[in-house]
């Protein structure tokens, strides 16, 4: 069974397809290679914290914490 895509990399996968630049081009100014990011591309491989920092940063991506719904009180 394939494993469900998560939130963080869907996200991902959609900047870069909407960045206009080439994958070659964001590897580079990301300073990461570029086999690792086509590989990501493609859903063949996932990629190292580090480069999804690194891709964050060029692609001036932010990461937004979801508020939670408060817990509900315990029964007293």
């Amino acid at each position: 069974m394939a494993e469900q895509e998560g939130p963080v990399t869907a996200a991902l996968r959609q900047a870069i397809a909407d960045s206009g630049l080439s994958p070659y081009m964001i590897a580079k100014e990301a300073g990461i290679s570029t086999a690792p990011l086509y590989r990501f591309i493609d859903h063949e491989q996932q990629l190292k914290l580090s480069s999804v920092d690194a891709l964050f940063r060029v692609l001036s991506l932010e990461v937004k914490a979801a508020k939670r719904k408060a817990a509900k009180a315990a029964k007293g």
